[in-house]
């Protein structure tokens, strides 16, 4: 039960320091900010331990890590597969994130080695993007064969027949994901000058394979 406020009480003017902590009460529940860096979130979550901006990533980072891992998976199971146990090995190894690098980057550097590993030890998967020899999609997955069949005459799906594994991931993280040589490098374990010379040569591919429709630089 709430005494009413006495007189003295009602003329009271308010006490900054109060006001001060109610204020940073309200940021904390807003926290992490809509305009916070991945960066940031990923160095609260690190440093503090912050539950809230570890969600944030995966919020953020997800759709793009699941597009790519479809792309090099050829099936939507595995892909979501390998994108939780890539957030679970951040999670885990979070320590190891190191600023100024961008978080992105990191993180996508897990999930192409988790999705190596995948092709690895799931020896039927076919490298092509889940095409067999004569074309056909692998029965396994229906849903990728009806989404095939739609996107038949998609460019990514001609940049997937073209390149192998390395100059695909290259060319998807500098076009798609608009990274530098610098990083694509740490993903893929190369020097910036090894990634540069690997993109000039899969565009010089793609030049040949896909003629007209490959414009570099152009929206892919």
């Amino acid at each position: 039960m709430h005494c009413p406020p006495t007189s003295r009480q009602r003329g009271r003017r308010p006490d900054p320091t109060s006001v001060q902590a109610t204020t940073l009460m309200e940021a904390a529940r807003r926290h992490p900010s809509p305009t916070s860096t991945a960066e940031q979130c990923a160095d609260c979550a690190r440093s503090n331990g912050c539950a809230a901006c570890f969600e944030e990533l995966v919020r953020r980072l997800q759709s793009p890590l699941l597009h790519f891992l479809m792309r090099r998976l050829g099936s939507r199971h595995d892909a979501e597969d390998v994108l939780q146990e890539t957030f679970l090995t951040a999670h885990r190894k979070l320590a190891s994130y190191r600023p100024p690098g961008r978080f992105s980057t990191w993180l996508f550097t897990i999930a192409y080695r988790l999705a190596i590993s995948k092709r690895r030890r799931r020896r039927w998967f076919l490298p092509d993007g889940g095409r067999s020899a004569n074309g056909k999609i692998s029965a396994d997955d229906p849903v990728a064969a009806a989404r095939d069949k739609e996107r038949r005459h998609n460019l990514w799906d001609d940049v997937a027949q073209i390149l192998d594994h390395d100059a695909f991931a290259a060319v998807w993280f500098s076009y798609v994901e608009s990274m530098s040589a610098d990083e694509i490098g740490r993903i893929l374990g190369r020097s910036s000058n090894a990634v540069r010379i690997l993109l000039h040569r899969a565009r010089a591919r793609l030049t040949q394979g896909i003629g007209p429709r490959w414009r570099p630089g152009g929206d892919l």
